[in-house]
């Protein structure tokens, strides 16, 4: 698998699963404040993993490429939007190599038709889960998009923001981070993102193994991942801490207000 790493490169290891949509290069995010807390951000490119792997193969195909790169190393996990049920479906297959997991904007199990009709993409979610022919067309058609009106698949994926993803869709300085992501998933990676959205709308909510010291990171105004989402995943992993409510934040507003907090944690607790 591709991987980047930001940060320090001799520090505390953190695993990141970025979103889908998204990239590897999300994590960069990161780099500046985990710089300052000593922490090595590593992100894997998952969509670039070989289009074969699927389910159970495709997790422990992660799994193991970490225990190959890390060994014994203890390990700590962050995943974002539905990168978070990455982030615990690698981290159960891992078990007591890893300490801290924290959820950020975090896309739990589809478990009714209201959180599906309450999310933003809950109409891609729809297509892979009923009618993934028509599914796999969409994601040529943003692909080709990407290609060729990038700006114009930015516009379309933010059209339905809300909380403080409104303001932040309009920052010259998110377009310019999250733009190439968005690009680089559809025109590099389309296979590998369709992969993942067609075992997320799968996902019972079911886990290999229990997972100890899980965080919640959640804004109250998120409508990609609807808030009723981060409640119903605290009760599945069995959080100790209550869900880090984020008033008036929304998706990616919350990355960013969480990213410096969550660094600041894994500091102290080390």
């Amino acid at each position: 698998m591709e991987l980047v790493e930001y940060g320090d490169r001799q520090g505390r290891t953190v695993i990141y699963f970025h979103g889908a949509p998204g990239a590897a290069e999300e994590a960069a995010l990161f780099s500046e404040v985990a710089q300052r807390h000593n922490i090595n951000i590593v992100c894997w490119q998952r969509f670039s993993i070989d289009q074969s792997l699927t389910g159970e193969d495709y997790f422990q195909h992660m799994a193991d490429e970490i225990q190959t790169q890390f060994h014994d190393r203890s390990l700590d996990i962050i995943g974002f939007s539905i990168g978070a049920y990455a982030a615990l479906e690698v981290a159960s297959r891992l078990g007591d190599q890893v300490g801290q997991v924290h959820l950020i904007s975090a896309a739990g199990p589809i478990s009714s038709k209201e959180i599906l009709d309450a999310m933003a993409g809950g109409m891609v979610f729809k297509l892979a889960k009923n009618q993934p022919m028509l599914f796999s067309w969409l994601t040529g058609l943003q692909r080709l998009i990407a290609v060729l009106a990038p700006k114009f698949l930015f516009k379309m994926l933010f059209a339905s923001a809300q909380g403080s993803d409104r303001e932040l869709a309009q920052s010259a300085d998110f377009q310019h981070v999250i733009r190439p992501l968005l690009t680089s998933c559809f025109s590099n990676y389309a296979k590998g993102y369709q992969r993942d959205i067609d075992q997320y709308v799968q996902w019972s909510g079911s886990l290999k193994t229990a997972i100890i010291g899980v965080s919640l990171w959640h804004g109250t105004e998120d409508n990609w991942s609807p808030f009723a989402m981060a409640t119903e995943l605290h009760q599945l992993v069995e959080a100790r801490q209550p869900v880090n409510s984020m008033v008036g934040l929304s998706h990616y507003s919350c990355l960013y207000q969480a990213i410096p907090k969550i660094c600041a944690v894994l500091d102290v607790s080390e």
